[in-house]
């Protein structure tokens, strides 16, 4: 299964796979790809690295999303050797060198469409330091909160379906349980500093 794993996510980047730690255990699985290169790419106020954004890595990480979703939807479809499973994502990481993670919850094992355009948001705005003067770690999109107020909403409206559901069913001698979906809230952004603090920030 591993093996296999590591064949499939090949046309991406290396990959390592590896358990998660205790703390994380309850998250889900995680995807994190690495983006190193030789030189500054990050920082848009520097022009010799906006250069390479431009020339290279925005077309590169456009790409990215669109074949690591295709990769995705692929291995989860296909019917694997010995009765392995599929695996479940809940998170993908893009980790910048030593300038930011990005963290992007995923819906049905894929990237949101405009997870590039994101983050090229994200690299002028912490350019323009509109996240305050703390240095920031971690950007999770949605924040944990928003996902948090997701999943409990999803519970009731979960709850109330089965409600409705029980009570048609009671009625006609059949009932059918409907749940809404509830959609992801890219708008609210979970950013981490270095010391620890969090805050939120309103995407658009």
């Amino acid at each position: 299964m591993e093996k296999e794993f590591k064949r499939s996510y090949m046309i991406i980047a290396q990959s390592i796979v590896a358990p998660l730690p205790e703390d994380l255990l309850n998250g889900g699985n995680v995807i994190r790809l690495c983006v190193r290169m030789y030189r500054p790419y990050w920082d848009a106020s520097d022009p010799t690295a906006q250069e390479l954004w431009a020339g290279s890595v925005r077309d590169w990480l456009v790409n990215l999303v669109r074949n690591l979703n295709n990769t995705l939807k692929t291995y989860n479809r296909v019917l694997h050797p010995a009765g392995a499973g599929n695996i479940d994502f809940a998170f993908a990481e893009l980790e910048f060198g030593n300038d930011v993670v990005v963290r992007f919850a995923l819906e049905d094992n894929q990237l949101p469409c405009n997870a590039a355009a994101m983050v090229e948001d994200l690299r002028a705005l912490m350019a323009d330091g509109a996240f305050g003067e703390g240095e920031v770690e971690e950007v999770a999109i949605p924040s944990a909160e928003s996902l948090a107020a997701r999943q409990a909403a999803l519970e009731e409206a979960k709850a109330a379906a089965e409600a409705a559901a029980a009570e048609e069913g009671a009625e006609d001698g059949k009932g059918e349980e409907v749940v809404p979906d509830i959609p992801l809230d890219l708008g609210i952004w979970g950013v981490t500093f270095v010391d620890g603090t969090t805050t939120e920030y309103r995407y658009r």
